[in-house]
Order: structure tokens, then sequence, then C-alpha cells
């Protein structure tokens, strides 16, 4: 990230970026769309929004391209700005990072689109979360009417268990999670002897139980119980099979979790995965949230297609 002023460019992504943002964008107009003339009140919450903008490096030219080398700074919409772009807009935006020149970042953005109702926090997106869905109009007489979608694009493994299970509890509220498979690869190491405490408590935060120490790792042949691991037991897991831990776990709060669309990072397929989930009383609702998921990635896979020559 380069910092100038009060502004920050936010230095990140790549054309994963722009699938994930260009599936959410395409949902969160559907979503308006669809409720346009029901009585509620429609809200976008984005408890981890880092700039509302994004830059990438690009490079061009060479020899394939008969021209000097060059690299040139572009910049993109992020999910804040797309949010805020979409029509007919949302009736309330809440926006949040724990960065401060992401915040000033944010605000900057807010103050360009005067009488709008947009709320920008300054720190944890889990606790941004929390502020909002435990407050009015989320409490109280009005709480049958909020509606929304929660756009979860958390840095690595921040979001915590017990902030999916407040968001299901609402069950008025459409979820958007990016599931970082890479980063709890990462945090399993390749032995249950990698997993320090700092480590194990992290993975217990974000899955919300223990039983991710049985699910990835194994013992050795003649042990039969957990507590007989050893250092040389070692787990066969990969981003796949994390991935459908995750997804297990998602469904024991949600009713409904859809298939993940696997983003491919550096030729790592599964890197990330994105999740559509809902745990709202109606069926009706949630069969609208699945034909929603279902056009949005079918009409994104189509273009990706007819864009790669495919």
């Amino acid at each position: 990230m380069i910092e100038g002023g009060d502004q920050a460019a936010h230095f990140f992504g790549g054309a994963w970026t722009e699938a994930k943002l260009e599936i959410i964008s395409a949902y969160a107009k559907s979503f308006q769309t669809a409720l346009k003339n029901q009585p509620f009140e429609n809200w976008y919450i984005d408890p981890f929004a880092g700039t509302g903008k994004r830059t990438e490096k690009r490079q061009s030219g060479g020899i394939f391209e008969g021209r000097p080398f060059e690299e040139e700074i572009v910049t993109f919409s992020g999910s804040a700005k797309r949010a805020l772009e979409i029509s007919p807009h949302f009736d309330h935006y809440c926006f949040a990072d724990a960065k401060a020149s992401h915040v000033r970042a944010l605000q900057a953005l807010a103050s360009e689109y005067l009488g709008r109702d947009i709320q920008v926090f300054h720190g944890d997106g889990n606790d941004c979360a929390r502020g909002v869905l435990t407050a009015a109009p989320w409490t109280g007489p009005n709480s049958w009417r909020q509606r929304g979608i929660v756009f979860l694009d958390p840095y690595g493994m921040s979001v915590r268990w017990d902030t999916l299970q407040l968001i299901a509890s609402t069950r008025k509220l459409d979820v958007w999670f990016l599931f970082a498979a890479k980063a709890v690869r990462q945090q399993l190491g390749g032995s249950i002897q990698d997993v320090d405490e700092p480590k194990a408590a992290a993975l217990d935060r974000f899955f919300g139980e223990p039983n991710w120490r049985e699910e990835f790792f194994r013992a050795p042949e003649g042990q039969v119980t957990l507590f007989d691991l050893e250092p040389t037991a070692e787990t066969a897991v990969n981003l796949g099979a994390i991935g459908a831990y995750a997804r297990k776990r998602f469904a024991d709060a949600f009713c409904w979790v859809s298939e993940p669309k696997s983003l491919t990072v550096r030729n790592v397929p599964d890197y990330f995965q994105l999740y559509c989930m809902t745990n709202n009383n109606s069926e009706k609702a949630v069969a609208l949230v699945s034909r929603l998921h279902a056009g949005v990635v079918k009409a994104h896979e189509q273009a990706s297609r007819r864009t790669s020559g495919h």
C-alpha cells in the first residue's frame, strides 16, 4: 500500500479479485431489483471494506508486443464503490476497516454520495457487524423491515465464528463470504506439531469448534485416539478438503449454503472459495437467494468464457 496525504492507494488483487467483485455487484443489483417493491429497508454491510477502490501494477509491452516494456498503475472500483453505484440504491450502507488510512478513504468516498445513509467505522470488522446488528433498527419494533447483504471479504481468517452465528440469527441477511482456504492451510502446517497454541486458538475462533483437529490430522497406524497424535502424524488435507469442511460448518449455522465458486490465485485453484449463504425463515426467500446466486454465477462464467475465447 502506498499512502499519500489522507488517502491510500490500496495495491492488491488480480483477475480473481475482479471475478469476486463482479459476482457480488451483480448479485446486489439483482437483490435490489427483486425487493424494490417490498416494504423493507435494505442494507449493504461490508465490514472489511478496504478503501473502496483497489490499485494494480500492470505490465505491458515487451518483445511479443513489439514495444518497450512499461509498467502502469491502474485503479479499479472496489466493493464499497461498486455497491454505492448500484441502482436502485440501498437504504443503508455500513463500511468498516481496521486501518485508519482506509477509513479516511472510505469517508472521502461516502462524501461523494450526499443524501445517502452511509456509516463508516474504524475498527475490527467483527465488532462493526455486532455493533450494527445488535442495535436499532435491527432490534426493536422495526426489525421486521430490515433486509440486506453482508459481504465478508476478510484478511485471512479474520471472521470469527460468533460473527457468522450473529448474522445467521437475524434470519434477514444474505451473506457472501470469501473463504481463504489457503490461509487455513498455512495455519495447519504439515503436522500437528506445526499448530502451536496461537494457531490452534485462531482455528478454534474461525471454525467455532475444536473438531478440525480430528478432521485434518490422523494418528499413525495403531493409535486410536486424538490424544495419541504424535508429531509425525501428517495431514493429507488439500484446499478442496478444507473447503468441504468449511462448507459443512457453514451449514451448521445457515439453512442454505451454495456450492463454492473456486478462485485461482497464482495458478493455485481453491486459493479462495466464494460462498453465498442465508438463514432466512421464508422458503420463498431462500428460493430467491438460490435463484439469484445461480443466475449471477452462470452469467459470470459465460462472460468469462467469451472473454477467454472458449
